[in-house]
């Protein structure tokens, strides 16, 4: 396969995780991951459409036919499931006729056998081995997630969650490397590191130089906060998110050390938590990148 036809894949394969996530929202917006479910299926159809020489149809059900006589004797299966989804979708779109909760569940179970089977059957590949790093343009943070995939198939927890760490701390530090200032400031950190009460004398009370220990911890914590919301990175998954990754160490030399790993388990749907975090934040960084290298205003006291 092309690297095209991968990133395809992967951009089909995430769209589709999209509509997981939708429906398992209460109701009834868990109603509109039947939209995107039939948009992901359309986006595969046209990849084997255009990778077949097939005209693309103008109505949804024609794929099967179009698809098949071209492929023979590979034949596109799940024609009556997927007629079944489609109507669920005309019904939503154009009659606001809401699905009920065991509808999306079925539709979600009914999409994924879809890509499963024919994932394999046209593009030789397990729809849940596809992999969303591909999307990521940031060098270090693809190369140490791709790593943390391979170990986390091996078994190796340690090294795994090692390499996931990486990834999202090299994505957040080759992020900003070109938005500093000729201080190597960054924009999204706020005001100047605040120090606690370990520089008073010995002499000064002990309850006066806990107060400001706790007041010094207190704006640092602020501060962690408001660099990673001003980032654009989502709070509450990263809450979730930091309870797997131990201490992230970084250097003035732009490189990053791992404090030692705690957690000894994760269970795949861990891990993909992990991971689908960290991709969907390098996108929202890819989405909106700029350089401000080396320009001299930025004033966050």
């Amino acid at each position: 396969m092309t690297t095209a036809i991968v990133k395809r894949l992967a951009l089909i394969r995430y769209y589709f995780n999209q509509g997981v996530r939708q429906a398992s929202l209460i109701d009834p917006l868990n109603g509109f991951s039947i939209l995107i479910f039939h948009d992901s299926i359309e986006l595969f159809l046209n990849l084997i459409c255009e990778i077949n020489d097939v005209k693309v149809p103008g109505n949804f059900m024609e794929y099967w036919d179009v698809i098949n006589r071209k492929t023979t004797p590979k034949e596109l299966t799940y024609k009556s499931p997927m007629e079944k989804l489609n109507k669920a979708r005309v019904g939503f779109k154009h009659h606001g006729i809401i699905p009920s909760k065991a509808d999306v569940e079925s539709f979600k179970v009914i999409t994924e056998n879809f890509f499963n089977e024919n994932s394999l059957l046209f593009f030789n590949i397990e729809f849940g081995k596809i992999s969303l790093t591909n999307l990521i343009s940031y060098k270090r943070a693809k190369e140490n997630l791709k790593k943390s995939e391979a170990t986390f198939e091996k078994g190796t927890i340690d090294e795994s969650i090692t390499y996931l760490t990486k990834a999202y701390a090299y994505l957040i530090l080759d992020y900003e490397s070109n938005k500093r200032d000729l201080t190597y400031r960054s924009p999204f950190q706020i005001g100047d590191h605040v120090h606690g009460a370990f520089r008073f004398s010995n002499k000064v009370d002990p309850e006066i130089r806990r107060y400001f220990d706790s007041i010094a911890n207190s704006i640092t914590r602020i501060q962690e906060t408001l660099h990673l919301v001003t980032l654009g990175i989502d709070y509450k998954q990263y809450i979730k998110f930091s309870t797997f990754i131990p201490k992230i160490l970084r250097t003035t030399d732009d490189e990053v050390f791992i404090g030692q790993v705690e957690i000894k388990s994760i269970t795949p749907v861990d891990f993909d938590f992990c991971r689908n975090f960290i991709i969907e934040t390098a996108l929202k960084f890819q989405e909106f990148d700029f350089d401000l290298k080396g320009i001299e205003f930025f004033t966050f006291k």
